[in-house]
Order: structure tokens, then C-alpha cells, then sequence
């Protein structure tokens, strides 16, 4: 059994039965599908679809029942490779950081200029906004750093995660795919 059977029967059963088309859509031959199909039948032992002649009219009972088994399959194998994918390209994606007016036009003009040289593939989204807009935009998971200079209040959501930093390149970012697994964002204070 490979994939290759699997997204063969997937796709027969979405083109009604119709052997033709579904090699067409897989850019492969009608006869390579017909062998795919036997040979995955023969290897398990049950017939997957109802046939008359050489046509194919529907699915067996197991055929049902292999067919739910092959899509979930599918759709997992699709989100290993999404997974893959997503912590395979570290160099691109997207990092949106909110931070107060000062600190967009005095501090972080240069980080952000070295920033896309080193990351071009790296959509950069910057927000600004006031302290408490900032917590809010942080609290509500929207984006990844927050950078301002205001220590937090007494009383303020004990969720917003604290760190100092003196060099904004020391800093570590977080969104769930970076190296600290246990916070989804990081507020840092300068």
C-alpha cells in the first residue's frame, strides 16, 4: 500500500467512478490507475468498487469502509507535511510586533531594517498602539512581541509574560514555533 493507491481511489471516488478522468487529475494513465487499484485490492484481499465489466459503478461494503480509513489518512498525511512545513521554513512566515509610537520611530527603526535584510522571506507586521492597547493586542493572542518601556501595573492580567532586554537582537520571540514551547507571545520592556 503507498500513497499513490490512496490518492488514486480518493480521487476515483470523486470523479464518480470514471477511471479517465481520475488519471487525468493525477496526471498519470488510465491503465496505471487500473493497476494501482487491483494491486491495492488484491493486497487487501477485499474489492473496493462495484464493477460491470471493466467499468466501475460505486463502492463495495468494505469499499465504504476503506474509503473513510483512505481520506482520513490523506488529510493527515496532509497536515504531517503542513507540520514539516511549518517548522522546516524558520526563515519565512509572518512576525507582527506592536510597540508605542516612541519606540517604532526611535528605538526599533534600525532593528527592523536589519531584520527583513537578514529575514526577507519574513512578513514583518508592526502595530502601534498605547500600553494598555498593547497588553490587550497580546492578551487577545494577535500578534507575537510586544515592545514598550512601561512596567506592568499593579493588578494588571498576571498572564503577560515579563522579560527584560537592553539589545532588541537578544531578544527571543515566541508564537508557538519558536524555542520557548510554553508561551504563545512575549511582552519585553526596555
Amino acid at each position: 500500500m503507498n500513497f499513490q493507491q490512496l490518492r488514486i481511489i480518493r480521487e476515483t471516488i470523486r470523479r464518480q467512478y470514471n477511471l479517465t478522468e481520475a488519471a487525468a487529475a493525477l496526471h498519470t494513465s488510465q491503465s496505471g490507475v487500473s493497476k494501482h487499484i487491483k494491486d491495492l485490492e488484491d493486497e487487501l484481499g477485499v474489492e473496493i468498487f462495484v464493477r460491470k465489466g471493466k467499468r466501475l459503478l460505486g463502492l463495495t461494503d468494505p469499499g465504504r469502509e476503506v474509503a473513510e480509513i483512505v481520506e482520513r489518512m490523506l488529510v493527515d498525511a496532509d497536515n504531517v507535511r503542513r507540520i514539516g512545513n511549518r517548522f522546516g521554513d524558520r526563515d519565512e512566515g509572518r512576525l507582527t510586533i506592536a510597540t508605542t509610537h516612541t519606540q517604532a520611530r526611535y528605538a526599533l527603526t534600525e532593528v527592523v531594517r536589519k531584520f527583513r535584510l537578514t529575514f526577507p522571506q519574513v512578513h514583518l507586521a508592526l502595530h502601534q498602539g498605547s500600553p494598555t492597547e498593547l497588553a490587550q493586542m497580546l492578551l487577545r493572542a494577535t500578534l507575537h512581541l510586544v515592545v514598550h518601556s512601561r512596567q506592568p501595573q499593579p493588578g494588571q492580567d498576571a498572564r503577560l509574560a515579563k522579560a527584560s532586554a537592553v539589545d532588541f537582537a537578544a531578544c527571543q520571540i515566541n508564537s508557538g514555533l519558536h524555542a520557548l514551547p510554553d508561551l504563545r507571545s512575549l511582552l519585553v520592556y526596555i
